[in-house]
């Protein structure tokens, strides 16, 4: 699970603007805030990184919750 994620994050930060437009359409946050894109992406970059390890810190599971319920 942490790779796919991870995965998806470094896809979305090789071409932030691209996934922003497109991201854009579908996500309220976005549409009113840019600078949620670039947010957005760190932070589930920042998950997946902490799945890899072998028990995530209780805060980067509370991101996970809070980014799941936002998108």
């Amino acid at each position: 699970m942490g790779i796919s994620i991870c995965l998806l994050a470094m896809l979305k930060l090789t071409d932030t603007e691209a996934f922003g437009t497109i991201y854009k359409k579908y996500d309220l946050i976005s549409s009113k805030f840019n600078g949620w894109i670039y947010i957005y992406s760190f932070c589930e970059l920042l998950i997946g990184i902490s799945f890899l390890n072998s028990s995530p810190p209780s805060l980067i599971i509370f991101i996970a919750l809070i980014l799941g319920i936002l998108v």
